[in-house]
């Protein structure tokens, strides 16, 4: 009985190291696609859903450079067709001031920058999730003109005009948080929520750009943003990443 006990431990003592290095052995690096992720963001169509002067269109690129480093480019475009009237009464005056100002713009814009990933993919090597933060730079060019304005005033004459076409500059930069999952093999969902601020935005003339494409509502220099992407993965090649125990 003693013998069987004996031989019963030292057998498990010497399959410990065996298992340890049948597991060393079984680790060996994982092929992982290199590829590049086209999608389109839908959060324009929210946009156009609550404010009916503004139409626009996003679609996005991304490359892993590295399994935790992603480059990202969205290119988009956004028009605005704007009209707002307004009208006061004085206290104790029939005197009544009508603002009518219509605003059309149509621009196009670049976002470029990194996105880091805090999942660990030698912990979940098979794992595709994104939960990270990002950066970016924006660029947008568009041509703005006012096709009609009318200022009455009821101590001055009344205004009425139009704004020849100009076009507008501006630069912003950006930072976000983003999750972003894989619903089947290739094809993802993503959004972020950001926060911008607006570096430069030239005007040459009088007229401040009701929306900036890609950057928002003008008004104010800071602005919160948002996305909701659908993306497709497409592999082209392989690279092997070593896979830690």
């Amino acid at each position: 009985m003693f013998k069987t006990l004996l031989y019963i431990f030292i057998s498990f003592l010497v399959a410990i190291p065996c298992q340890d290095a049948l597991t060393q052995t079984a680790v060996k690096p994982l092929p992982r696609p290199q590829s590049i992720a086209l999608g389109v963001d839908l959060w324009p169509l929210a946009v156009r859903a609550f404010d009916d002067s503004r139409t626009g269109l996003n679609v996005t690129a991304r490359y892993g450079l590295r399994d935790k480093v992603f480059v990202n480019a969205e290119l988009g475009y956004e028009n605005v067709d704007y009209q707002h009237q307004q009208s006061t009464q004085e206290s104790g005056s029939d005197a009544l001031s009508v603002n009518e100002y219509k605003h059309i713009s149509n621009g196009s814009f670049l976002r470029a920058g990194l996105d880091y990933n805090f999942f660990h993919p030698e912990e979940e090597p098979y794992n595709n999730d994104f939960v990270g933060v990002g950066f970016r730079y924006g660029y947008a060019f568009q041509q703005q003109e006012s096709p009609s304005y009318t200022i009455e005033n009821g101590y001055w004459n009344n205004a009425s005009g139009s704004g020849a076409s100009e076009s507008v500059n501006s630069h912003w930069v950006e930072v976000l948080f983003s999750l972003r999952t894989e619903l089947f093999r290739n094809f993802y969902a993503g959004w972020s929520i950001r926060g911008k601020m607006l570096a430069y935005s030239g005007k040459p003339g009088v007229m401040e750009p009701y929306a900036i494409p890609g950057f928002g509502k003008t008004g104010s220099r800071l602005s919160v943003g948002f996305t909701y992407s659908l993306e497709y993965q497409i592999p082209f090649g392989k690279r092997k990443e070593v896979v830690k125990p």
